[in-house]
């Protein structure tokens, strides 16, 4: 049996984010061993990041980047450029932070973000604010020099360019099923890649919350008796190959097909990667 790479990505740590919370959480992973990706906004706008308009921008300050500084050089968690300000920009039928702005105003955009968190680490993955990008947010990443993009597997499709994509799959909930039928696949190369914020926590007090912490550790512990499970961060994902711009485009019409196949077809056509069909769309 080949071996399932998980890679844990949790978006939205800023300067407004529950810094509680979030040690908590950092200390469920601690406890377990298990690395994670940490989706860093840079310099969070005030108010609801949902509205545009001219908006004070709340820089990371200096104690939640030594939270980031211990985090990582403890656990080996890896820090990604979760965005700029996160907030949406006008005129869009759908929340981005990035489409339809140039190449030049995204580069600028990303370059100032990524200046801040590279005072203290190098940062080399980068996670869209609502998953959402387009052809200029990819060349202004590989103008900069990043290595991975993670969104979602609905992107558009990217042109030809060096950046590897490690799109997420599953929610939290879903981790322990994506993991088992992951098992059950014919591909040598297999990510599952959960995505999840504080506010998917009880504790939080969000309408939104789903699990609770204890509902975490058993998730994780469970996960660690699955002798085909290893876990990396996003970033050790991409430095052994994740998808290339074709290789993401095979997949996603080889996880179409494999959805009308019945079971002993459905791991045949299973790509490499990612793209492992039956996970529910992530938002």
């Amino acid at each position: 049996m080949s071996p399932l790479t998980i890679s844990f990505r949790m978006d939205d740590f800023s300067a407004r984010s529950d810094t509680r919370l979030e040690g908590e959480i950092f200390s469920v992973f601690e406890q377990e061993g298990i690395p994670m990706t940490l989706g860093v906004i840079p310099y969070i706008c005030e108010g609801d990041v949902h509205v545009p308009g001219p908006r004070e921008q709340v820089e990371l300050p200096a104690e939640k980047l030594e939270i980031l500084r211990q985090v990582t050089s403890r656990t080996g968690f890896e820090v990604a450029q979760h965005g700029c300000t996160h907030q949406v920009r006008a005129g869009l039928p759908f929340r981005s932070e990035f489409v339809g702005a140039s190449t030049e105003a995204q580069l600028e955009r990303i370059a100032r973000g990524r200046d801040l968190l590279s005072r203290f680490t190098s940062v080399d993955t980068f996670i869209p604010p609502w998953n959402s990008y387009d052809q200029a947010t990819l060349h202004a990443l590989e103008a900069l020099g990043f290595r991975c993009l993670s969104a979602d597997r609905f992107g558009p499709r990217p042109e030809r360019c060096r950046l590897q994509f490690l799109p997420s799959t599953v929610n939290l909930a879903g981790t322990l099923r994506a993991a088992e039928e992951g098992a059950r696949t014919l591909a040598a190369r297999r990510f599952v890649i959960p995505l999840f914020h504080s506010y998917d926590f009880r504790e939080s007090g969000s309408h939104r919350s789903t699990l609770g912490l204890p509902d975490l550790a058993k998730i994780l512990a469970s996960l660690r008796r699955l002798a085909h499970v290893r876990f990396k961060t996003l970033g050790d994902c991409a430095s052994v190959g994740g998808y290339d711009a074709q290789a993401l485009q095979s997949a996603r019409w080889r996880s179409k097909l494999a959805r009308f196949l019945p079971p002993p077809l459905k791991s045949i056509f299973q790509p490499d990667g990612v793209g492992i069909a039956s996970l529910s769309r992530t938002k």
